[in-house]
């Protein structure tokens, strides 16, 4: 009886599929028309195995790109490649299963479908099994990047900045311009431009295969500026033992980089390209120099081919950034208006000023509070050749409009940091708690709190910016700004500190500058091999001293803290062994 009913499901399907069904055996053919619904069911069941292995695979790297900027193997996106394949093949097939009945006249058509079952079942596990990575390298790697964008705030689109920044893209884009000065006082804009054309190259592919953005600094020398140069090339200089060998290796670094263009913020003085290792920018290696500078001397010393200066806005382009950063709320008053006319006026066009103090008088509606304002601004006036320095008064304007002494003792805090240097904001504020500005410390959550406050509002009064390293949440100071910090804590005898950091020192600040009301001293990122001033120092009401990363080779006094007796923040982290200290440690 069995080989009858087998001999007419035969014969039925050699009718309906002759030339199809009969590759396989008769026994596994009929097997595909059993228990079709538990293999489809174990299917949907492997798919959703699949799909949840992706998603795992997927937030992975996500994660590792944003903490690490990783990316993906090839083979990780082949797989992920196959598993949409498979996923979409297996949606296919289960939408012509459920359209398909029971009658007979769909044996063939059920029986080819079974069949795709089972091979599709065989498909997900092998995809399965290849998607068991075994660790987060053979998931993703990390890859030479073209560059970094930067953070950068709302580029108004006035009249003048435009003219500058479409001048600077049209010299880039002309071959025989191989290097490019761009310079004005500080806090025109140059940097914010500059920022712009960072981030353009950036996602013009075809221009250049690599961008490089270097800050530096007053008081930057070759070797550090090769330094510099190496970190953004992920490479370590330390064996290197004179200027020469230096060169020749960021010299074949840069050439592996082929097409480049290096963009030299806030330059100080000209210095010698093939010294630090630069290819020099030609035509026929199609790389570019692109620097900003204060000094039109500085253009001319380093040989740039076209020259843009940035100035000051006009009367009406000041009008509009101030009466963006002041709000309308304030403006709504037409004689709050009328004032605020004439203290945007007092900045004279400058957008770092102009920004600043604006922000400062955000929302402000008493109308005594312009008029005091503006009588402030006032009273330090000068012409607009010296406009450079009577800025300092304008920012000093919103140091003073903070909210107490507390944010004004935090934001000197941040000056203490190298110039142009990317503050770790959670490390910011631990020396704040730890010098005991937020309070005291029974409540360390808390406490952490009250300097996140302080941050945002410093970020917010432009006092800070935003900035990241490495994944890392940072601040940075504007350079004048800065300035304008140390000169408060240098001239201000509530607020005296000495502030020698990342200036390239070898011998510690002389010992008359370690006078008695000497409150914080920061020497980080020099090369002390030692603090022997001579005569133990006088000030006794130091509360954070900050000499991290210097060698300190021949150690220091014993006496010396002997002498610091207010003492609350001391940073030796990345510094040599230092003896004298062991008399201090207690277990």
């Amino acid at each position: 009886m069995a080989v009858n009913i087998i001999g007419a499901v035969a014969g039925v399907m050699s009718c309906l599929c002759a030339h199809n069904c009969f590759h396989e055996s008769l026994g596994h053919q009929i097997r595909h028309l059993r228990r079709p619904k538990r293999n489809l069911n174990k299917l949907k069941s492997l798919k959703e195995e699949l799909d949840a292995r992706k998603v795992d695979v997927c937030t992975k790297l996500n994660q590792m790109w944003l903490q690490k900027g990783m990316n993906p193997k090839s083979a990780v996106e082949l797989w992920l490649k196959n598993v949409d394949k498979i996923a979409s093949e297996i949606n296919e097939l289960t939408r012509k299963i459920e359209q398909n009945g029971p009658s007979p006249i769909y044996i063939c058509s059920r029986m080819k479908l079974g069949e795709l079952i089972e091979k599709k079942i065989f498909e997900v596990r092998e995809v399965l099994e290849k998607g068991q990575f075994a660790d987060d390298n053979t998931l993703a790697e990390t890859s030479p990047r073209k560059g970094h964008p930067l953070p950068i705030a709302r580029l108004m689109e006035h009249g003048s900045t435009m003219i500058s920044l479409n001048r600077i893209w049209n010299y880039i884009m002309d071959d025989r311009v191989r290097k490019i000065g761009v310079y004005g006082m500080g806090g025109v804009g140059k940097t914010t431009i500059m920022t712009e054309i960072n981030n353009s190259l950036l996602r013009e592919n075809r221009l250049f295969d690599s961008v490089i953005w270097v800050s530096a600094s007053k008081e930057m020398i070759h070797e550090q500026l090769q330094k510099i140069i190496a970190e953004k090339f992920d490479m370590d200089l330390s064996g290197f033992q004179d200027e020469t060998t230096r060169a020749a290796a960021l010299f074949e670094a840069f050439e592996r980089r082929k097409r480049f263009a290096l963009i030299l913020d806030d330059l100080w003085e000209p210095f010698s390209l093939e010294r630090v290792g630069i290819p020099i920018p030609t035509i026929e290696n199609g790389c570019k120099l692109l620097i900003t500078t204060r000094k039109l001397s500085v253009c001319r010393g380093m040989e740039t081919d076209r020259d843009e200066k940035v100035k000051v806005l006009a009367d009406n382009e000041a009008w509009d950034l101030f009466r963006d950063k002041v709000g309308d709320v304030a403006l709504a008053s037409p004689d709050i208006q009328r004032l605020a006319k004439h203290v945007a006026q007092e900045c004279m066009g400058l957008p770092l000023g102009i920004v600043t103090v604006g922000r400062a008088l955000r929302n402000a509606t008493d109308i005594s509070e312009w008029e005091i304002s503006l009588m402030a601004l006032k009273a330090s006036t000068v012409n607009i050749e010296q406009m450079e320095e009577s800025v300092f008064s304008r920012l000093k304007f919103s140091f003073t409009k903070l909210k107490d002494d507390t944010s004004r003792s935090c934001f000197l805090f941040c000056a203490l940091y190298p110039e142009g240097d990317h503050i770790d904001t959670n490390e910011l504020i631990e020396y704040w708690m730890w010098e005991g500005i937020l309070g005291t410390m029974d409540n360390i959550a808390a406490s952490k709190q009250k300097g996140r406050i302080i941050l945002n509002e410093l970020k917010y009064a432009c006092m800070l910016e935003n900035a990241t390293e490495n994944a890392v949440e940072c601040v940075k100071m504007h350079d004048l700004i800065r300035d304008m910090a140390i000169t408060i804590m240098r001239t201000d005898p509530c607020w005296r500190c000495i502030v020698k950091a990342g200036s390239g020192l070898t011998k510690p600040p002389h010992i008359d500058e370690w006078i008695e009301d000497v409150q914080r001293v920061s020497l980080m990122k020099n090369d002390l091999k030692n603090i022997y001033l001579g005569n133990p120092p006088v000030c006794s009401g130091v509360t954070s001293l900050l000499l991290q990363y210097n060698s300190f080779a021949q150690n220091m006094p014993y006496n010396f803290f002997d002498f610091i007796q207010s003492l609350k923040i001391l940073d030796l982290s990345y510094t040599g062994s230092i003896p004298c200290l062991d008399r201090f440690l207690t277990w």
